[in-house]
């Protein structure tokens, strides 16, 4: 039997269960947004990936302590859509990203601690700051997580190749492409063999 008492009185009680003790999972605190040692430049590598950029921002392995909030609204203040494909996007927008991240995600800490609330520019809102229809679609990646994301697409613009955008005719096949290797070459054998 396991019995969880709780600070404010309560009490969680498990009966014939199995147990296990388990270690907590190493986090590399250079990936850690919280962490004094992020590591700013590995996190704009992560993100100039050929993938939708909100895809590489829930990735736990390259943001770890990043959620679905912090998500919306940097990228509504990066002025990014979320299926922009990072490997599109200028360096320096890359870089405005992660700051963001870091400096939203301090600020959103330090607003819960206090049990204050924080104003959000686009995460649940029917229009953005500017007044523009904003739009709530379930994004994830293919065969992953979906969340729920909220974008302006005028404030918002998508950004893709026009190599991807004739492999788009879908959300759907847009997001496989841009996941996919964009040219498929094949290998050239050696011509004595």
């Amino acid at each position: 039997r396991l019995v969880l008492n709780f600070n404010g009185g309560g009490f969680l009680v498990f009966y014939n269960c199995l147990m296990t003790w388990c270690s907590s999972p190493a986090s590399d605190p250079t990936r850690d947004i919280l962490s004094p040692e992020f590591d700013k430049e590995q996190a704009v590598r992560a993100l100039s990936f050929p993938r939708p950029v909100s895809f590489t921002l829930m990735d736990q392995k390259n943001f770890s302590g990043l959620g679905n909030i912090i998500k919306n609204e940097i990228l509504y203040l990066a002025q990014i859509h979320p299926l922009s494909i990072g490997s599109f996007l200028p360096l320096e927008k890359l870089r405005v990203l992660v700051d963001l991240a870091l400096s939203f995600t301090s600020n959103w800490l330090s607003h819960k601690l206090k049990k204050k609330g924080l104003h959000y520019h686009i995460y649940m809102k029917e229009y953005c700051n500017k007044g523009h229809k904003v739009m709530k679609e379930s994004l994830g990646p293919p065969f992953g997580l979906k969340r729920l994301s909220w974008y302006c697409l005028n404030c918002q613009p998508q950004v893709i190749s026009d190599v991807a955008d004739s492999l788009c005719t879908s959300q759907t096949s847009c997001l496989s492409a841009a996941t996919e290797p964009l040219l498929s070459v094949p290998l050239v054998e050696d011509a004595e063999s």
